[in-house]
């Protein structure tokens, strides 16, 4: 069998992305040929551990430039229909059985319903209130995920068919998990996950300064991209409070194993999650785990059995469990926890149990799957009417962020329409708030109210007002536009709390399947 693999994200390379690396190579070590595609920024890159990843896969590479998006409100038409003829080419000289593709890819989508090869798509995470809005139906018949919290959620969602398949990890087998070697003046902590808002880290640093608060000696590395503001602030606090001594920024790295080797427990405090494959390694490893019980974890990672659940996503959270996990130690209890989690690990996520799931997956959808005879994508009509509501606005006339959310500003003008809906108001007076506003004009809304926590004065004629129930009570539709997803989820619950319902009476400019009010 051929399959045709099509990865996402040029800039980074994150646990989705090594999950889909990982299943090409398990398939190709089984027999399939295998050729994987690496998306390509705008300016025609992507970063190099993209190459030695697919080196140390031994998997066969090219790269070309097409969109994906994370969340059903970020779809770019227009994009999709640029990246048409390459990824045409693409699929056309390989010509494979099965498209494997990561995220929303509705170009592959496209052309696989042309050449009539089925796609399946792994994606995970979905954001509170996405399916709200009756989508035009442009996707794939098939995804995969690594929890049955969120598999559920896409087959229920878009009515197609959804299966778990865990996260599959190969164990280095040259790496001794006894932990002979740890240090005994601090324990040695470690997390691994690119340092964003999501994931918790800023929290676990508070975490740690509890801990020397109170006396117990404790050492933390983090491992992942630590470039973005969030990452700064982090390390900022680090400094500011005196706890360079007690955490680590170790930047991306390629050998997770060596410092898991060094650990004795790793803490993970996402609030936005499937299932994380770094808890996978951990379990491999022998490492006992701490976590959040976002989406999926709760499913295989049980508290005091295989590991330790935090009750919920605070600082107090994690430390109560860290003093669970202090108990287990002191009782002689940890080693049979660890052990457990070894026996989860072999029974769920090892490259044998992935390539059987993964190998029935595929059989099954080629047995099920029925080609359109005359070629012609459905979701075809559904681009042509998007497009034609373009140019009917002007598109052409708008900034590049509202071009590129014209699918989004159509399904708010179905809702609009069918509400009759005529007045809003814009919760964010900076640069999305322009942007808002220039969705209120497209959509012909009239904006009766700006609203912001820390700005006054005016903002595009109409004076600016701090949060105001009324206001977000007595308007048609509201529009939350800021980017920084902690904000965001802050300013969503004060919404909600006052009746709104997000993609039926109020929409984000900035949307992303992290945002989940907690």
């Amino acid at each position: 069998m051929k399959v045709l693999y099509f990865l996402a994200h040029p800039e980074c390379m994150g646990g989705a992305i090594t999950v889909l690396m990982k299943q090409a190579s398990i398939m190709q070590q089984h027999g399939y040929q295998v050729l994987v595609v690496i998306q390509n920024n705008e300016e025609n890159n992507h970063i190099p551990e993209y190459e030695y990843m697919c080196e140390l896969y031994h998997l066969e590479n090219i790269s070309a430039q097409y969109p994906i998006a994370t969340c059903i409100e970020n779809l770019d038409i227009c994009s999709c229909m640029r990246a048409y003829e390459s990824v045409k080419s693409i699929v056309e000289s390989f010509m494979p059985d099965l498209i494997h593709s990561i995220q929303l890819n509705i170009t592959v989508e496209y052309v696989s319903q042309e050449f009539g090869i089925p796609h399946l798509m792994n994606i995970y995470q979905i954001s509170d209130g996405m399916f709200n809005i009756k989508w035009m139906n442009v996707f794939p018949r098939y995804q995969s995920g690594d929890s049955y919290f969120y598999c559920e959620k896409w087959q229920k969602g878009l009515g197609i068919e959804s299966r778990c398949i865990r996260v599959p990890y190969i164990r280095k087998t040259n790496v001794d998990t006894e932990k002979k070697d740890l240090r005994q003046d601090k324990i040695e902590m470690v997390n691994i996950a690119v340092i964003a808002q999501h994931k918790g880290q800023l929290k676990i640093i508070k975490f740690v300064e509890k801990c020397k608060l109170n006396g117990i000696p404790v050492h933390i590395r983090f491992l992942g991209d630590d470039k973005s503001e969030y990452a700064i602030y982090c390390k900022e606090y680090v400094k500011e409070h005196g706890l360079t001594e007690e955490v680590s920024f170790e930047g991306l790295v390629k050998d997770v194993e060596k410092y898991l080797s060094i650990s004795e427990i790793m803490i993970h405090a996402s609030t936005s999650e499937s299932y994380p494959g770094v808890i996978v390694e951990a379990m491999g490893n022998r490492v006992p785990v701490i976590a959040t019980p976002v989406a999926g974890i709760p499913e295989l990672l049980h508290d005091e059995e295989n590991g330790f659940l935090t009750k919920g996503y605070t600082v107090d959270d994690i430390y109560i469990a860290f003093e669970r996990y202090m108990l287990s130690k002191e009782e002689n209890r940890i080693k049979g926890i660890i052990d457990r989690a070894y026996d989860t690990y072999l029974l769920n996520h090892t490259s044998e149990v992935s390539f059987q799931k993964l190998e029935e997956y595929y059989k099954d959808i080629l047995q099920n799957y029925v080609r359109n005879e005359n070629g012609f994508w459905e979701g075809r009509n559904s681009f042509d009417t998007v497009l034609r509501f373009g140019k009917t606005v002007n598109i052409g006339l708008y900034s590049e962020e509202t071009k590129k959310a014209l699918w989004f500003l159509f399904h708010i003008k179905q809702v609009i329409d069918e509400k009759s809906y005529e007045t809003a108001v814009i919760w964010g007076a900076g640069f999305w708030g322009k942007i808002a506003m220039e969705w209120c004009r497209l959509l012909s809304l009239e904006v009766i109210g700006v609203i912001d926590k820390y700005k006054i004065g005016y903002f595009e004629g109409i004076e600016i007002r701090t949060p105001d129930i009324e206001m977000i009570k007595n308007t048609d539709i509201l529009f939350l536009a800021m980017m920084d997803s902690g904000a965001c989820e802050k300013n969503m619950k004060f919404i909600e709390n006052a009746g709104r319902v997000r993609n039926v009476d109020y929409f984000l400019t900035c949307n992303n399947p992290c945002i989940q009010i907690k």
